[in-house]
């Protein structure tokens, strides 16, 4: 009897997220990824789109205010497959927001933004140089004092659940002022949660 052929599958980054509508969160990523899900049920759903390799999964959930993720992305090559992107999700009528040479992350990136029907932030980002730490000045969704965040300001976080925490552990409560390192300030005051934060001092004025 001849030995059986194993097919190797391809290495490829898995994620699986909760979602509060599977209908609505399939048609959203079925424009993000250009292509549909190759699993389709009540209550499942898998992507697998070959460029980038992900295998990314979709499960009916209740949403967590304040979970580990702080955002998703997709790294292209060129700035034309950003912009191929953000074409193709305007087209179906969702709202994107770019930004462009911006300065963060260790990194000179140009960057479309999108939130998925749950809220969570994707960037389509190109990467076009690396910054040393003294050349950053924001726009990476983070930031730390103990990596040398500097004089910072303070937020004041809108809602609208009871209270945010980042991807660190630093928790923002409702309505209440919390002071942040200026490189955080800046990556919230241009991050895709801008509107949900109210920017109470800019870095350097003291409080």
């Amino acid at each position: 009897m001849p030995g059986l052929t194993v097919i190797g599958q391809p290495v490829a980054f898995h994620m699986a997220v909760n979602v509060t509508d599977l209908d609505r969160a399939v048609a959203f990523y079925r424009v993000l990824f250009g292509t549909p899900p190759v699993k389709c049920h009540a209550d499942y759903a898998k992507f697998e789109p070959a460029d980038p390799p992900v295998v990314f999964t979709l499960m009916p959930g209740a949403a967590r205010p304040g979970g580990v993720v702080s955002h998703l992305g997709l790294r292209l090559a060129s700035e034309a497959a950003v912009r191929a992107v953000q074409r193709r999700l305007e087209a179906a009528g969702v709202r994107t927001r770019e930004q462009n040479g911006t300065r963060g992350c260790y990194a000179v990136q140009t960057k479309v933004w999108v939130e998925d029907p749950d809220g969570n932030p994707w960037e389509i980002y190109i990467v076009t140089g690396d910054l040393t730490g003294a050349d950053v000045t924001g726009g990476c969704m983070g930031g730390s004092a103990a990596c040398g965040g500097g004089a910072g300001g303070v937020v004041v976080y809108r809602g609208p659940f009871r209270e945010l925490a980042d991807g660190s552990g630093r928790v923002f409560p409702r309505g209440e002022p919390v002071p942040v390192p200026a490189d955080l300030w800046e990556s919230l005051r241009q991050g895709p949660a801008a509107d949900q934060f109210v920017f109470a001092t800019p870095p350097g004025a003291g409080h």
